[in-house]
């Protein structure tokens, strides 16, 4: 479990725009192995990463393309197409040590469903890791004082982000879900406009 996180087989999906959250999400994974749930896995990138350090996985994606170039990116994990609303996520019960979902509940316009599949897919005492896009108060100001608000909420975009959270609105959501010993770490760009936040939650 020494290995570095730079991975062979890493997608262009998650090149350079989620590269830095590694750093942040490798302190909260277990030295051992373990058993990991990676909803909204895309094409496979994050899974190879943690495959290559040893980790048992398995990732769901809504997109059947994103799951089938997966399995070729890495065919020792397993991958299922499943959109978080409506699988049957009771058949994945206590299955997992780990669920991480990272820049995925931005785009969900029922985020709750999210964060119900991960608990009910823990296992007691499991862990959440789980990051998004940023959005504190000076962040926010700063935006509006550059008059960049147009260009980062523009509307051109199918499929982009509609919510946002600030980590006092993440944290009451992840804490209403029942997910206990939250802990928060950011990245990208400068401290206080951070690109991201990483959460992690316990689930008791």
């Amino acid at each position: 479990m020494s290995k570095p996180f730079v991975s062979k087989g890493l997608d262009p999906e998650f090149g350079a725009s989620q590269a830095f959250l590694w750093p942040i999400i490798l302190p909260f994974l277990p030295p051992t192995r373990s058993r990991i749930l990676d909803l909204g896995c895309g094409s496979g990138g994050r899974a190879r990463v943690l495959a290559d350090l040893g980790h048992e996985v398995v990732g769901t994606d809504v997109s059947l393309e994103a799951v089938e170039i997966a399995r070729r990116n890495v065919p020792e994990a397993r991958f299922l197409t499943a959109d978080i609303n409506d699988f049957p996520w009771e058949t994945l019960r206590e299955h997992f040590d780990i669920v991480m979902s990272l820049e995925v509940i931005e785009h969900l316009y029922y985020p709750r469903r999210l964060l119900s599949a991960a608990a009910l897919c823990l296992r007691p005492g499991g862990v959440l890791i789980l990051s998004t896009p940023y959005h504190g108060y000076l962040k926010n100001l700063a935006l509006s004082l550059l008059g960049l608000w147009d260009r980062h909420f523009g509307v051109h975009d199918d499929g982009w982000h509609i919510k946002f959270f600030s980590p006092r609105t993440l944290r009451r959501l992840v804490e209403e879900a029942g997910f206990a010993d939250l802990e928060f770490r950011f990245g990208g760009r400068l401290p206080l406009l951070w690109k991201s936040m990483v959460c992690r939650g316990r689930k008791p």
